[in-house]
C-alpha cells in the first residue's frame, strides 16, 4: 500500500480521545503517524488544536532534522514537566540519539572476530547480506558493532563486543577491552554531551516496518548474535534481540503491537529464564499483545546444554554442523552427490533422513523450502 505522504496526523474518530499536549497540558494534542510503519513518531511530535492559546506544532521532519543538528537528538528539555487534565505531573519520554552517519560508516567495515567464526559456517556472502540488513559493523580493533536503531530509523547507540573467532563465544575477560557503547565512546571524545540519556530499543527493530517483513512472525531472542544466526538459518521469521534477559519490557514491546510475537528465551538449569519471559508474555497479553513463549529449547536441549545456558543460536549452529557432517559422511559412502539438478523435495527428504531434528525446526518455524 502506497501513501501520498510519509507522515500524517492521527485521525480521531468515533470519540477517540486526543493526547495530552506537551506544552499546555490539555487533552488537545494530535500525534503524527509514520505511514510506513503505522506507528507514532516521538511522544512530543504532533499538533495542538488550541491554536490561539497554545499553537504547539512539531512536524516529524523538523524533529528528524534536530537529530543531527547538534550531533544528537533532544528536541525537548529533559526536565520538562507536563500537567495532565487530572493535575498529575508526568515526565515526557525523551530519546537522545546519535547521527546516523556512524551506522552507515561502520556498516561498511566487515572485519571482526564474530564474522571470522560465522564465515566458516555460513559463508562470507550470506553473512554479509544479513549483517547489512541489521547494520552490523566493525571497529578498528575487530570488535563487532551491533547498532540499536529504532522503528523510526533513529540510531540510539551501538554495542561494541568482542568474540573468540574460533568458538564464536563472547570474550568476558575483565582485564581486556571486550565491551563498550557507541554513545560512551562519543562522550569520552567530547562528541556527545555528558548528560546524554540512553534509551535502548530492540536490536533489529528498524526491520519491523519493512514491506518484506510485514507478514512475518516477530521472534524475540536475548542476544544480538543469536538474532543474526537465526536470520541466517530461518528466513520466514523476523528475529530481533533484547540484549539481555531483563530488557524485555512492555515499553520496548510497544512498537510491536498488532504483530504476532514469539519469545525464545535462553535455557537455564532451573528454567528461570523461560518462566521470567512467560510471566512477561502473560502481562503483555492482558494489554492486547499477540504474544507467546516457545518451549522449543526447553523440550529439545539436553540437561547439560541447559546448564551451559544454550540459546537458539547455539542450537541452530549445532544442527547445521551435524547436518553438514552427516551429508559429508553420505557423500563419502556414496559416489553420487546432491547437486542443483536434484529435485529439491527429494534433497530435503534426504537431509531430514540424515538429521531428523531438521524436521523439528521446520515444524517449529513453519519453514518453507525455497
Amino acid at each position: 500500500m502506497k501513501f501520498k505522504y510519509r507522515y500524517s496526523l492521527e485521525k480521531h474518530r468515533n470519540g477517540k480521545p486526543k493526547h495530552i499536549c506537551p506544552k499546555c497540558g490539555k487533552r488537545s494534542f494530535v500525534r503524527y503517524i509514520d505511514n510506513l510503519t503505522n506507528q507514532y513518531v516521538a511522544d512530543h511530535v504532533g499538533k495542538c488544536d488550541r491554536l490561539e492559546n497554545c499553537n504547539h506544532h512539531l512536524h516529524p521532519y523538523d524533529y528528524l532534522k534536530s537529530i543531527s543538528a547538534n550531533g544528537y537528538c533532544n528536541t525537548v528539555q529533559k526536565n520538562y514537566q507536563v500537567r495532565s487534565s487530572k493535575s498529575i505531573t508526568s515526565q515526557i519520554n525523551i530519546v537522545d540519539c546519535i547521527p546516523f552517519d556512524y551506522a552507515n560508516k561502520t556498516r561498511l567495515q566487515k572485519e571482526n572476530s564474530l564474522n571470522d567464526y560465522l564465515y566458516r559456517i555460513f559463508g562470507e556472502s550470506r553473512v554479509n547480506e544479513v549483517n547489512w540488513n541489521y547494520y552490523v559493523g566493525s571497529a578498528k580493533n575487530r570488535m563487532v558493532i551491533f547498532p540499536l536503531i529504532d522503528i523510526n530509523g533513529v540510531l540510539r547507540s551501538g554495542k561494541f563486543m568482542a568474540y573468540n573467532p574460533e568458538t564464536g563465544r563472547r570474550l568476558r575477560d575483565t582485564t581486556t577491552y571486550v565491551f563498550d557503547w557507541l554513545h560512551s565512546i562519543l562522550i569520552r571524545k567530547k562528541l556527545l554531551p555528558e548528560n546524554f540519556a540512553l534509551k535502548t530499543c530492540f536490536f533489529g527493530e528498524h526491520l519491523i516496518g519493512l514491506d518484506e517483513n510485514r507478514d512475518k512472525i516477530i521472534c524475540i531472542v536475548e542476544s544480538e548474535k543469536t538474532a543474526i544466526i537465526a536470520s541466517l538459518c530461518i528466513s520466514d521469521c523476523l528475529f530481533i534481540a533484547t540484549g539481555s534477559l531483563e530488557n524485555l519490557t512492555i515499553e520496548r514491546l510497544k512498537p510491536l503491537i498488532g504483530r504476532k510475537i514469539k519469545l525464545y528465551p535462553d535455557t537455564s538449569e532451573n528454567g528461570s529464564a523461560f518462566e521470567k519471559w512467560k510471566k512477561k508474555a502473560d502481562e503483555a497479553r492482558l494489554l492486547g499483545f499477540d504474544i507467546s513463549v516457545s518451549d522449543f529449547l526447553e523440550k529439545n536441549c539436553t540437561e547439560e546444554q541447559k546448564q551451559e545456558s544454550w540459546d537458539l543460536g547455539d542450537y541452530l549452529i549445532d544442527r547445521v554442523l551435524k547436518s553438514r557432517e552427516a551429508i559429508k559422511q553420505q557423500v563419502t559412502d556414496e559416489p553420487k552427490q546432491l547437486n542443483a539438478t536434484d529435485n529439491q523435495s527429494d534433497s530435503l527428504k534426504k537431509m531430514i533422513k540424515l538429521n531428523p531434528t531438521l524436521q523439528i525446526l521446520i515444524d517449529e518455524f513453519d519453514a518453507v523450502e525455497v
